[in-house]
C-alpha cells in the first residue's frame, strides 16, 4: 500500500489527488493519514537521533541559577508601640 502512497505522492503536482485516489481505488484520507504519519515518522527518526549523540561538554555544566536557593526577602520588624508606652489604657 505504500507504493500507491508513494506513487499519489510523486505524481500530485501534475494529477489531483482525489483523481490518483479515485483511479488507485484508495481513500484519499488514507493518503492523508499515511503523509502524516510519514512526518511525523521523520521528526521522531531526527529526535531519536538527536538522543543518540553524545552530550555536549556545556550541557554537563550547572548554570549559575541552580547553584544556589533562589533569594528570599527578608523583611524587618517594625516595632510597634505598646499600649501601656503610649499610656493609653
Amino acid at each position: 500500500m505504500s507504493e500507491l502512497y508513494r506513487f499519489i505522492h510523486a505524481e500530485k503536482a501534475n494529477y489531483p489527488v482525489t483523481l490518483l485516489c479515485r483511479v488507485l481505488h484508495v481513500a484519499r484520507s488514507s493518503y492523508y493519514a499515511w503523509r502524516e504519519g510519514e512526518a511525523a515518522r521523520r521528526r521522531r527518526q531526527a529526535a531519536d537521533d538527536a538522543l543518540a549523540q553524545p552530550p555536549t561538554t556545556h550541557s554537563r555544566t550547572r548554570s549559575p541559577c541552580c547553584t544556589s536557593p533562589p533569594a528570599v526577602p527578608t523583611v524587618s520588624r517594625v516595632s510597634t508601640p505598646s499600649c501601656a508606652a503610649s499610656g493609653g489604657g
